[in-house]
């Protein structure tokens, strides 16, 4: 039986880094900010790297540090992008058997274009990690004590028979959706949350899911928080995070160096949280723990490089400072 098995996306990620990137504020962007450079011109790039991506394998390595027994489940190309991600997760210790191959597809991908201050624009193709087939998924080998589900690209008939084979098992889950997923909307995302046991998002995702933009992230948290049959957090960028429990609701600032890349922060800090629980640590720990693994990955370049070698002790961990916001 594995710990943990995550499903979601694999990507080959190539970043580049340019300081001279201009980020140009304006509506017409729906960040408000465009990361912009001369149409028809040739630009230098000062730094670049390849590495592997995408929530399932990112969240794996995460697992395996902090030592668990964990397999990823998600789709290659067969391809060298696919080679690649099959042998670095191999290589850090994650169970490879699940994996389905795609003859057709090729290998998600992306380009990560950096500014040098730690903002980034990602060119996504999703490739074959995009077209999950519930039928092609080896349910009967699926025996685990958790799963961990990110973007599954709106694809609702997996997400369902991940959350039934899940109840059926006795499993939990923990839950980073992706923007296919939110899209679905709060009225047929619904059942999903109630099997929730970690809800896992980012300040515009709930934002989105809720409805409730502009809206202070207390009473967004608090709102999920009538959803879920566990416990909820909302990351905010460089401002922290929040973590809601059916007694309280607690902020942690951010942690750690200033950041070099934020690509994979969010899988960072939602793997973390939801080991710490599986772990059955102090929620404020759990927080802690997530905060210092997302603090540490982004200190450097890739979205797996940084991540906590193994778990820390509670010593280390109680450097991060928390407060109780009250219910």
């Amino acid at each position: 039986m594995y710990d943990v098995i995550t499903i979601g996306a694999a990507t080959e990620d190539v970043f580049l880094v340019n300081r001279n990137f201009t980020l140009v504020r304006s509506k017409k962007f729906s960040t408000g900010v465009g990361e912009c450079f001369a149409f028809g011109s040739k630009v230098d790039i000062q730094d670049m790297m390849v590495d592997t991506g995408g929530g399932a394998t990112n969240a794996a390595v995460t697992f395996r540090n902090l030592g668990f027994r964990v397999a990823a489940l998600t789709r290659l190309g067969d391809d060298d992008a696919g080679k690649l991600v099959w042998q670095d997760l191999e290589e850090r210790g994650v169970d490879t058997s699940l994996i389905i191959t795609d003859a057709k597809r090729r290998t998600g991908y992306s380009t990560v274009l950096l500014s040098g201050h730690g903002d980034r624009t990602i060119l996504v193709y999703r490739g074959a990690s995009a077209h999950f087939n519930s039928q092609e998924i080896p349910w009967h080998r699926l025996y685990t004590k958790w799963f961990y589900v990110s973007s599954l690209s709106g694809n609702e008939r997996v997400l369902k028979a991940v959350f039934a084979d899940a109840k059926k098992r006795g499993a939990r889950v923990a839950w980073n959706p992706g923007r296919g997923e939110l899209r679905l909307g709060l009225r047929r995302l619904r059942a999903y949350l109630a099997e929730t046991d970690v809800l896992i998002l980012n300040r515009d995702e709930a934002a989105m899911l809720t409805g409730q933009r502009g809206a202070a992230v207390k009473k967004v948290i608090k709102a999920l928080g009538a959803r879920v049959r566990g416990m909820v957090a909302i990351t905010d960028g460089a401002k922290g995070a929040y973590l809601w429990t059916p007694r309280a609701v607690f902020f942690a600032e951010k942690y750690g160096k200033p950041a070099v890349n934020t690509t994979g922060a969010g899988d960072a800090f939602g793997s973390a949280l939801t080991a710490a629980v599986a772990k059955g640590l102090d929620v404020k720990d759990a927080l802690r723990l997530a905060m210092m693994n997302s603090g540490s990955v982004v200190a450097q370049m890739g979205a797996k490089h940084g991540l906590l070698p193994s778990m820390p002790t509670l010593t280390a961990l109680r450097r991060v400072k928390i407060k109780k916001l009250g219910e």
